[in-house]
């Protein structure tokens, strides 16, 4: 090693003296002389060792400036027992000249002041600030290969750069928030993480197509300066608001190159400011996502229009459950409560439309229908999420709805249903928990027994996904659940089996698992043949439905008919799940899918009040009005009050179960890899 005339004359005076404060060179121990001051230029510091600190140099007493104007000062292959394994000071170090390279630790410790000089470069490996160490960077340059750690001390980055441009991970890694003035990552191998808040004040630029900037979750970037670059800025955010401006809080945002890619781990909120980047893989909200069949293979680029056009009519569609059969289902229960069984069988002088009472009769076996669109529904609505996620979105969807329409309708009945009708503030208080008849209330509208069924059918799917088991094991769920019906139903017949397993309805669920199963492309025997028996038990199930309503309501049921009903709704809803183009414009199917549950949770009792009020002798043209307004205050509900209600809703709960450690979507997400875009 090569040391400049001053060191040399320094080392052979103070060599007896002092063998604590300077290692350096070739094996041989020196020290400098505390209080002294000394240069270091052109040189090299290699395979050196401390049993300490300072494998190259530990500077403790007297000032040291490292000179590396020319040629250069390289620290290689220099190791420390605690840290600093080329260079430890806790005395004053300045920098100067831009040729110096410390491959290891640069550690700056209790009482330790590094500065660098105006002009100077350095390029450490890792630096690390402890204790009260002081780092003053003036206008020079700083290049990170490693990990920057600054646990206590004073950081001031003056007017410089701080350039991260290594090849593996890189992280910034403060115990408090720190300020740069210009901060790049040029690392285009391995994403740059960074711990804590940080500020910039100066340019924050991600540097190259493949460099990402990794802030952790809670980390905000801010500072008075502006972001730009080529690279990936990622949005981790998932609590408060979970989006990009609330991650990247910094003044000034250049993203005409910048990709912005949401990689959070729950649910995340896009900003609604002008992006300038596409991002591989992102995690975004699933009402807005469509699955493209692996046949597609590599030839992505042909579905580019399906991902720019096609998903935006079509999966909107599909997300509002715009089925046809779900509105056939629901007109066929307005038929039955309308035709068939009127306000006639609650006391009153007449049937809406008793002409109607042939067909309207077999109207009952729309709620059946029903629970084969909730079989299909429910299985979609699974995919992807935690048994927290699953319920959240369950109970988003029916229960803000639930709660506005039975209060209206409690409204309706206080205000207009005397002396026909009543309701109490314990009935409205027992609805709220929608199995109001375990309260001991009555039901605020007896169609909501139906809700019963579905919020028992959920529970059992949450259930099964806490324990793994749905939808991985759904074949064996599905053969224990239709055995257990038809043991009871042809056997026993137990009201407490039949409540808490739904061997009533059971075989319509199933039927709905299983289309979704051929809906995502599974085809083989083991489903046809379940298919056969889920059908056959809904078919069972639906004449027995009608053997127990004769009695009760008077009516003579056709057991033909009522199978080949059945058959026809299942048919029906499978070859809806087949449609891809609506002949409608997308904003009537949406709506028309939209209003369905609304709907059903208004016509019955709400349209009886009114029509009792007035008993018309013109009913067939009352109850018309009747239905229409109703249908039309059904979509206002939906529109104005549902969406907002449901959103709100699942945020909310959303974030609380986050906070709780309960995840709506599991720890890893699927990303969707787009080869192409139009």
């Amino acid at each position: 090693m090569h040391l400049n005339p001053d060191i040399d004359r320094l080392l052979s005076r103070h060599t007896r003296r002092c063998r604590t404060c300077c290692r350096c060179g070739n094996s041989s121990d020196w020290a400098l002389e505390k209080d002294i001051g000394t240069t270091i230029s052109t040189t090299t510091f290699t395979n050196n060792s401390a049993g300490n600190r300072g494998g190259g140099i530990q500077v403790a007493g007297g000032s040291l400036l490292l000179d590396g104007t020319s040629p250069s000062i390289t620290f290689t292959g220099n190791t420390a027992t605690t840290s600093g394994s080329s260079i430890s000071t806790s005395s004053a170090v300045n920098l100067s000249g831009t040729n110096t390279t410390i491959g290891g630790d640069l550690e700056i410790t209790t009482n330790g002041v590094w500065t660098n000089n105006t002009g100077s470069t350095m390029s450490p490996n890792n630096l690390i600030i402890i204790g009260t160490g002081s780092f003053t960077a003036n206008n020079s340059t700083t290049n990170v290969s490693g990990n920057f750690q600054f646990q206590s001390g004073t950081f001031n980055a003056g007017t410089g750069l701080f350039n991260f441009n290594g090849s593996g991970s890189q992280t910034i890694n403060n115990s408090a928030a720190i300020t740069f003035n210009n901060l790049t990552d040029s690392n285009t191998t391995q994403p740059l993480t960074i711990n804590n808040n940080i500020a910039v004040n100066g340019t924050h630029n991600v540097n190259g197509a493949n460099a990402a900037l990794a802030p952790l979750a809670a980390t905000v970037i801010s500072g008075t300066g502006t972001l730009t670059g080529t690279g990936f800025a990622r949005v981790t955010r998932t609590a408060a608001t979970a989006d990009f401006l609330s991650q990247y809080t910094i003044t000034n945002k250049t993203l005409t190159s910048l990709t912005v890619d949401y990689v959070g781990a729950a649910a995340q909120v896009l900003s609604a400011i002008t992006y300038g980047g596409y991002a591989n893989n992102i995690v975004c909200d699933e009402r807005y996502v469509h699955t493209i069949s692996a046949k597609f293979g590599d030839k992505l680029a042909g579905v580019a229009p399906l991902l720019c056009a096609g998903i935006t009519t079509f999966n909107s569609v599909r997300r509002a459950g715009a089925i046809p059969g779900d509105l056939v289902a629901v007109l066929g229960v307005v038929l039955y409560h309308f035709g068939f069984w009127g306000p006639a069988a609650h006391g009153m002088p007449q049937v809406a439309i008793p002409a109607l009472a042939p067909f309207a009769k077999y109207g009952f076996l729309g709620v059946p229908a029903f629970f084969v669109i909730s079989g299909f529904v429910i299985a979609y609505s699974a995919e992807g999420r935690t048994a927290a996620g699953f319920a959240i979105a369950r109970f988003s969807r029916i229960y803000p709805t639930f709660v506005f329409c039975m209060t209206l309708t409690s409204l309706a009945i206080l205000s207009l249903g005397s002396p026909h009708f009543e309701a109490t503030f314990a009935q409205w208080v027992a609805n709220l928990f929608i199995a109001a008849t375990a309260l001991g209330q009555p039901y605020m509208d007896t169609s909501y027994w139906s809700l019963v069924i579905e919020v028992v059918f959920y529970g059992w799917v949450a259930i099964f996904m806490a324990a793994g088991l749905f939808p991985r094991r759904i074949d064996a769920i599905i053969l224990v659940w239709l055995g257990i019906t038809l043991a009871n139903e042809l056997t026993i017949d137990a009201p407490l089996v039949e409540k808490l397993f739904l061997t009533d309805d059971s075989g319509f669920f199933a039927v709905g698992l299983l289309i979704y199963g051929f809906y995502r492309g599974r085809r083989d025997a083991m489903l046809y043949g379940m298919l056969a028996l889920s059908i056959g038990t809904a078919v069972f199930q639906s004449i027995h439905k009608a053997d127990r309503l004769a009695p009760h309501t008077g009516g003579v049921f056709d057991e033909w008919i009522v199978a080949a009903i059945c058959l026809v709704s299942i048919a029906v809803i499978f070859l809806a799940t087949r449609v891809r183009r609506v002949p409608l414009p997308a904003g009537v199917v949406i709506a028309v899918g939209g209003l369905t549950y609304p709907l059903y949770l208004l016509h019955m009792q709400f349209g009886y009040v009114l029509f009792v009020r007035h008993a018309p002798s013109a009913a067939v043209l009352w109850v018309v009005t009747i239905v229409l307004g109703i249908t039309l205050l059904s979509w206002m509900v939906w529109r104005y009050v549902e969406r907002p209600a449901q959103r709100w809703t699942r945020e909310f709960l959303t974030n609380h179960a986050v906070r709780l450690g309960w995840p709506p979507r599991p720890a890893v997400e699927s990303g969707i890899d787009v080869a192409n875009r139009a």
